[in-house]
């Protein structure tokens, strides 16, 4: 059985503390999830090199809006964490903020399996 790179020290590693397991999959693949607001519209079955060019053109003017609230998700379920208001900010000062991190870490390891999803 192949042993899974995400491990709960990686994880501890990555986030700088002990962090809980996924409650949807039990998984240690988790990162934050900070939507970004597109202007442009996006094709019904984009490619990834398409994906790539919508993200390299809404975020090369350097302030990049969010488009909803930030969370930590599981990248192997999908299941998101407990959401945080980010309105009127911009993805790179979420990005920068020690508070808002510690916020999305401290309700990713408070939530419940009913939280999220």
């Amino acid at each position: 059985m192949k042993q899974s790179r995400h491990t709960e020290s990686r994880c501890a590693t990555v986030f700088g503390q002990k962090m809980q397991a996924c409650p949807g999959c039990g998984g240690y693949n988790i990162g934050y999830d900070t939507p970004i607001q597109i202007n442009e519209p996006v094709p019904e079955n984009p490619t990834a090199r398409q994906i790539l060019g919508i993200y390299a053109r809404s975020i090369k003017d350097g302030e990049t809006m969010l488009q909803g609230p930030c969370c930590i998700r599981c990248r192997s379920c999908g299941h998101k964490g407990p959401a945080l208001d980010c309105s009127g900010r911009t993805s790179e000062e979420v990005g920068q903020s020690v508070e808002a991190a510690a916020e999305m870490k401290r309700l990713w390891n408070n939530q419940t399996k009913k939280d999220g999803q």
